[in-house]
């Protein structure tokens, strides 16, 4: 291989272009928790872990949109490192636009006395 210094290469220009500065991405995103007889939770949330069919999902702001069956489990979620838990009795989410909808067939808030068990 024959390396000429006089010569630059036609690909050195555009590397010196900076690039545009990102979006700010954002923080978080709003969750909202449904059950047949009502609405049980609208927060904002950092991070939401909901019991999939294949194991459980993750969800982080910005996540693509999203479609899932849901088994019985329990869902987390944390907001200002504060984390809460459901156990959830199967359902589905749904993900879209920073906007987490999981809706349930039954869901109860789970104290922190009952997940030291």
């Amino acid at each position: 291989m024959i390396i000429c210094q006089n010569r630059h290469s036609t690909w050195w220009e555009p590397l010196k272009k900076r690039l545009p500065k990102p979006k700010r991405c954002r923080d978080n995103m709003q969750l909202k928790l449904i059950t047949p007889t009502a609405e049980v939770l609208t927060t904002d949330a950092d991070i939401v872990t909901v019991p999939g069919e294949v194991g459980e999902l993750g969800i982080l702001p910005q996540h693509t949109f999203l479609v899932s069956l849901l088994t019985a489990g329990e869902m987390t979620y944390t907001k200002g490192g504060k984390t809460e838990r459901y156990q959830l009795g199967g359902g589905h989410v749904e993900v879209a636009n920073d906007v987490v909808v999981v809706m349930a067939d039954s869901a109860t808030a789970m104290s922190s006395a009952d997940t030291a068990h």
